[in-house]
């Protein structure tokens, strides 16, 4: 196993296989020093391991470059049945272990003297270079990489390795990517059954064991490489492990497939030099709400991919959910990429104190209007850290003042996330004001806005005040129930049979009022505050589920 330029035995290390055949550029021996060993755009020349070695990754490829040039295409069909063969097994029927070479006169032919090939199968010669390359290991963090074929053969030899009770577990990767994985077609009679099931199932199996040792999985697609029974598409991995998605538009050519396979590892590998895609979650055939959570690519945390690959938090279930990109098609550089949840995808929602949080008059239209089939409520007792606002959509608090927190709130917003403050935290946040007046603030809500809202209360009347930014096209903010506005430019209008306000703000103040009626209640601003003079019954804050 070759090893990159990092050589650091205490820093994290990158573990790569790949089946090379499909692309050589992939597994040449210049790998982490030749800029031009990866070509994710045809335009483009990018040495995608830039980023990892910048981050003080040490950088692994395990080349079987010459057992895995192998197959017959017209014997096999046109899948790699011989080389998926020897990644299990040393003794196929025919092939064994063979070889190709070059002769002095630069035919290739196979090498079959069987005192020329290995007895082993490629699993085991993974695993014995995989050890050799990490004895002096003394870091905590190992990643395996596997494209392809090279997917199923980082599985089964992360088997190996957690089966090896005398390996250190410092040394056992942690994660395990599968970029663009094949597996052939399990119907194919010529197709090699290792321990009697197929190559696919057996992964499944592997795999399951392994996330029951504590090893985190991810899984991209980027190609049909495996659809149209030219492979196993193997869904029921899915279910295990989620999976995301790419549509890779970019790549066209009468070679679209195999150039679309290919780019499955070198967006990856790409992706470790942007942050973390966005995710949203879509409503509507139009609208893609961002929740504030990261998608997948190599730069997500573990405590994020773990929650990807099993969103319900119980290893007993199998509830893995599927990602579509629905931005950055175009590109291949993973910078403008997002990926929508299209099943099992519910938002977290965590509030401190419901009783304090949901007494007031925003809590209760709050709690009132958050869609159950979108959002899962949690309660928390105090700021939680970081790791747990990573995987939250809304954050609702109803804390006393505490200046130590803003810098970890406004991180929060900048991420885009939701963000409603009820109690002394607004009002710190919104600056000075009557204490007597109860105050909300509400930041990054599900349509991507900014927003600040205080509000104060006459009464059972109250009106909200808002300063808003970063709406498309100005808008201030949608709700339903408003028949009155003063302050910025009302624009009413009619979707799926209910009544929405969208307030544009003042010229150059981007700032609108706002006051909103709901049910039989009446409500009212106060001082200049914005006034609903007559009861509407309407749908109040449906805004905030991105849903009309």
């Amino acid at each position: 196993m070759e090893r990159g330029r990092k050589d650091n035995p205490t820093n994290p290390a990158l573990v790569f296989a790949a089946r090379h055949e499909f692309e050589w550029r992939a597994v040449d021996p210049l790998l982490v020093n030749d800029p031009q060993w990866q070509y994710a755009d045809p335009t483009q020349v990018i040495n995608v391991s830039s980023g990892w070695l910048a981050d003080g990754w040490n950088v692994g490829v395990f080349h079987w470059t010459q057992l895995a040039d192998d197959d017959d295409i017209a014997a096999s069909w046109g899948t790699p049945i011989h080389t998926e063969a020897k990644i299990w097994t040393a003794d196929r029927s025919g092939v064994k272990m063979r070889w190709r070479k070059c002769n002095p006169d630069n035919t290739l032919i196979f090498e079959e003297r069987a005192a020329a090939m290995p007895t082993k199968p490629v699993k085991n010669l993974f695993y014995d270079a995989y050890k050799a390359a990490l004895a002096q290991y003394q870091g905590s963090e190992i990643r395996m990489v596997g494209h392809s074929l090279g997917a199923q053969l980082e599985v089964a030899t992360a088997k190996l390795l957690y089966d090896d009770a005398a390996w250190p577990a410092n040394r056992k990767p942690k994660r395990i990517a599968l970029v663009d994985p094949y597996w052939t077609p399990p119907q194919s009679v010529n197709t090699y059954k290792p321990e009697g099931v197929a190559a696919g199932e057996l992964t499944r199996r592997y795999v399951r064991a392994l996330i029951q040792a504590g090893v985190i999985f991810e899984r991209n697609t980027t190609s049909e490489v495996n659809e149209n029974n030219f492979g196993d598409t193997n869904r029921e991995l899915d279910s295990l492990i989620s999976n995301t998605k790419y549509d890779t538009d970019y790549l066209s050519g009468p070679d679209k497939i195999f150039d679309r396979h290919t780019a499955g590892f070198k967006v990856y590998f790409w992706s470790r030099a942007f942050a973390a895609p966005d995710e949203c979650a879509q409503h509507s055939a139009d609208r893609c709400s961002p929740t504030g959570r990261r998608a997948q690519s190599s730069v997500t945390t573990a405590e994020r991919t773990l929650a990807l690959m099993n969103p319900d938090g119980d290893l007993a279930t199998e509830d893995g959910a599927l990602w579509e990109q629905v931005a950055g098609k175009n590109t291949a550089i993973p910078e403008d990429d997002a990926f929508k949840c299209t099943n099992a995808c519910t938002q977290n929602v965590l509030v401190s104190s419901p009783a304090s949080a949901f007494k007031s008059p925003i809590g209760e239209v709050f709690q009132a209007w958050l869609p159950s089939d979108l959002y899962t409520v949690q309660t928390i007792n105090s700021l939680p850290n970081a790791a747990t606002l990573d995987d939250t959509a809304i954050l609702v608090l109803a804390l006393p003042k505490d200046t130590a927190v803003v810098s970890t709130l406004q991180a929060f917003v900048d991420q885009g996330r939701s963000l409603l403050i009820i109690g002394e935290h607004a009002k710190y946040l919104v600056g000075a004001a009557s204490s007597t007046r109860p105050y909300a603030a509400t930041f990054g809500l599900p349509f991507g806005s900014t927003a600040l809202l205080p509000g104060c209360k006459l009464t059972n009347q109250v009106a909200i005040r808002g300063s808003m930014l970063g709406f498309p096209n100005n808008t201030v903010v949608n709700v339903a129930g408003v028949n009155t506005v003063s302050g910025g430019t009302p624009v009413l209008q009619t979707q799926n049979g209910k009544t929405v306000l969208a307030v544009l703000p003042e010229e150059g103040e981007r700032r609108g009022r706002v006051a909103v009626a709901g049910d039989s209640n009446i409500w009212q601003g106060c001082a200049d505050y914005a006034t609903v003079n007559k009861p509407f019954n309407g749908v109040l804050f449906d805004w905030l589920s991105g849903r009309f």
